[in-house]
């Protein structure tokens, strides 16, 4: 179940959808102008793990919480992330996150 950053694109939303994720955003949910706090406790709140491009919340996030994952990838548009965002989804299991955080970046065999 994830938890989308309101800088999350709608491509990378439709994404998720398509694979048969549960997806929130923080935009239909009514939580556009959240501080970055407020926006994990929202993550905790609703168990569900945070998708990011704000990597603030990599320093933020302490003790127990759903999952939280930031995507660190630049340029940061939709051509350049979302291979590589694929690419991290065919290794991932929702079901099996770890209670972490982690960085979804280009790797050598991305470029």
């Amino acid at each position: 179940m994830w938890l989308l950053d309101v800088n999350i694109t709608k491509k990378i939303q439709n994404l998720l959808e398509e694979r048969g994720d549960d997806v929130a955003t923080l935009i239909e949910l009514g939580y556009r102008r959240l501080r970055n706090g407020d926006v994990l406790a929202k993550a905790n709140e609703f168990k569900r793990v945070l998708l990011s491009y704000d990597y603030d919340f990599i320093q933020l996030t302490q003790g127990i919480h759903p999952g939280v994952i930031v995507i660190r990838i630049h340029p940061c548009i939709d051509e350049e992330v979302i291979p590589v965002f694929e690419g991290f989804l065919k290794s991932f299991k929702l079901e099996n996150i770890p209670r972490d955080k982690i960085i979804v970046r280009k790797t050598a065999s991305d470029q």
